[in-house]
């Protein structure tokens, strides 16, 4: 069976290994892994410190970790179907394992909800200003609105080498998720720096809530770079694919601050 009509199978496995395909996928993987058991850890130990949150955080925090769950699940799936089902069958480990193709809409979710947190708290720190909440709204909301298209789109593809021609919608994902990220945190650091605070209880939490910011939104915007640049320098690889696992669980690392 041909992969695709007219293009030869030598064509497709151009600069390919087994350590730049499979072994990157794997690695990605294991990594998820790791931070999916940091989001278990940080989920039961924010339900158990902190038993009188409001119910939205707490909502919040289970929502993220069913979604992360999910995400997990959906990537062991496509990974025992590519290493173990597929082992002795080449022709459909080129193919696009359908499981994934969730996994852009599970990442717009997730960057929507954290999005909303931050976003929150800057309304409330800058006065409730409609003119920020209607831009970050927008903002939040046009994301999102990539992310499920690009997840509506990846179904259109078979081959791994035909989502190349998803370039555009992820660079253009990726550069509104990184300009959101550091809009929120910019904002966050200078209306809290301008306040006069007094009382070590309220500068310990105007200290942790710039903390917070400025660390989430740098470690989603590094992960989206480097997952974006991966997938379009690197397109005949899996090494993106790895990349892409650690950005969806790194991308998780968020739950509501407790009281301070």
């Amino acid at each position: 069976m041909s992969p695709a009509p007219g293009i030869p199978l030598s064509q497709i496995l151009q600069g390919q290994t087994v350590d730049n395909l499979w072994g990157a996928a794997f690695l990605g993987l294991l990594a998820a892994c790791m931070l999916y058991g940091i989001t278990t850890l940080q989920t039961y130990n924010y339900f158990s410190n902190y038993p009188n949150d409001p119910k939205k955080f707490k909502l919040l925090a289970m929502v993220v970790w069913i979604l992360d769950t999910t995400s997990l699940a959906l990537v062991v799936t496509a990974m025992y179907g590519y290493l173990i089902t597929d082992m002795n069958n080449p022709l459909e480990r080129i193919k696009v394992n359908r499981t994934l193709d969730l996994d852009p809409a599970i990442m717009g979710i997730l960057a929507f909800l954290t999005h909303w947190y931050l976003g929150n708290r800057v309304w409330i720190v800058c006065n409730r200003s409609l003119i920020i909440a209607a831009i970050l709204t927008l903002l939040s909301v046009t994301s999102l609105s990539l992310a499920l298209t690009s997840a509506i789109v990846s179904f259109k593809f078979e081959l791994w080498t035909e989502k190349a021609d998803m370039r555009p919608l992820a660079l253009a994902g990726t550069a509104l998720v990184v300009a959101l990220d550091g809009l929120i945190a910019s904002i966050l650091c200078v209306y809290l720096l301008k306040q006069r605070t007094t009382g070590k209880r309220l500068r310990r939490l105007v200290r942790r809530i710039i903390i917070f910011a400025v660390n989430t939104g740098l470690a989603t915007s590094i992960l989206s770079i480097v997952n974006v640049v991966t997938f379009v320098a690197l397109p005949n690889t899996m090494i993106f694919l790895g990349t892409n696992f650690i950005f969806t669980k790194g991308s998780k690392q968020l739950l509501p601050l407790p009281p301070a």
